[in-house]
């Protein structure tokens, strides 16, 4: 309940270095959500206790509609998906960011990929604890024009920071050159250094991670809406982890992994949540174009996206004007007290209205809906970078 202002106090963000000197802390414009309420249950945390709190708030707030769904947006634990579902809300969304996540620390578990990171970390943490060490480093980077640097140190459970450490470590070439200088060799235990094998397979791990990096922090974003991005993000994330012949078996092996951990939560088996992705991307003038997909799958989410339209809208609207209508306009217009602009519209409508006339017919809805979702579908799409909702 503290004011968005805390996180630029400096005494808060003094704070926040001490706990985490690698975490740059927010502005007060930056949040992640808007809470509608949270619930302290001191029940078990079992489906059927969550699906009832999950019922209550949907009740509560009144989110229910008679023509379209709750979709709810959980982590993966699998008493949050039991629950969504037997609270009967759909689609269960898993968070992306949360999923990328998990299939890159799948990837970051193969046995050789495992190895590499616990040798990088124990350098890393020598650095770190020893100031003579540090010292040294610093002197190898002046020597050899290196930027001075901090090696990274990595949390387990964040993998990002991870590819952090890796990139750093790779970048900084004196590391090496430090750790065989005599002053800093005797004081050195159950180190080993990186062979040239182990560099070049850092190396590859970090280009390999490098566009879950982007993925991440673009899911990150307090400005742009998100769910129009899964498939498309699923495409790019699915094709950068794609083999190639050139590649080492541990390379393959990750991609595996990350490939096959991120697929599942968004698989095609599940119907109603891919068809409620697809239709979001398509309504997004950014990505409607659907380029992933090809040409029948294409055609079938915009002949879902015109069939719930005629779903939901239950009342036929008039597709034009009618002449009735009009004349009710031009006479408000005519009698308003802003002067000739509006005396004007009656003037010419006057004139020029037997000639011109104007037709009272009405098309069918269903012909309206279609001729705006292909007129939608036909308008060139919005660049990727600009803001849809703008």
């Amino acid at each position: 309940m503290r004011p968005f202002s805390v996180a630029e106090n400096e005494g808060f963000r003094i704070l926040l270095h001490v706990l985490e000197p690698h975490y740059e802390a927010p502005s007060r414009a930056h949040f992640s959500q808007n809470v509608l309420q949270k619930q302290t249950t001191f029940d078990s945390h079992t489906s059927d206790n969550l699906s009832e709190i999950l019922k209550g708030a949907v009740a509560e707030w009144r989110i229910s509609r008679p023509y379209a769904p709750v979709p709810v947006t959980t982590d993966n634990a699998r008493n949050i998906a039991n629950a969504v579902i037997a609270a009967r809300l759909s689609p269960h969304i898993r968070c992306c960011a949360r999923t990328i996540n998990l299939a890159a620390q799948k990837g970051m578990g193969v046995n050789q990929m495992s190895r590499l990171l616990d040798r990088v970390r124990k350098i890393v943490t020598f650095f770190h604890r020893s100031a003579a060490a540090a010292a040294v480093l610093k002197d190898k980077q002046k020597m050899l024009q290196l930027p001075s640097h901090k090696l990274v140190q990595d949390v387990a459970t964040r993998w990002n920071q991870s590819h952090d450490m890796l990139e750093r470590y790779l970048e900084q070439q004196a590391v090496f050159s430090a750790l065989t200088d005599k002053s800093v060799k005797k004081n050195i235990k159950d180190i080993v250094t990186l062979s040239d094998i182990d560099v070049k397979l850092g190396g590859d791990v970090v280009q390999l991670l490098k566009p879950l990096k982007t993925v991440t922090l673009l899911m990150s974003t307090d400005q742009m809406p998100t769910i129009s991005m899964v498939m498309p993000l699923k495409h790019r994330i699915l094709a950068s982890m794609k083999h190639s012949s050139s590649e080492s078996e541990t390379v393959k092996e990750t991609k595996s992994a990350i490939a096959t951990d991120f697929e599942d939560p968004y698989s095609d088996a599940d119907r109603a949540l891919i068809e409620f992705l697809h239709v979001s991307t398509a309504l997004d003038p950014r990505f409607k174009s659907l380029p992933f997909l090809d040409e029948a799958t294409n055609a079938a989410v915009f002949r879902s996206l015109t069939e719930g339209i005629l779903d939901n809208c239950s009342h036929p609207v008039q597709a034009q004007t009618s002449r009735e209508e009009t004349d009710k306009e031009i006479a408000s217009s005519s009698s308003a007290s802003d002067g000739p602009p509006r005396a004007k519209k009656a003037q010419i409508a006057e004139l020029f209205r037997d000639l011109f006339p104007t037709t009272s017919s009405s098309k069918p809805f269903p012909q309206v809906v279609e001729e705006e979702v292909q007129h939608y579908k036909s308008v060139q799409s919005l660049p990727v970078e600009s803001n849809p909702l703008v």
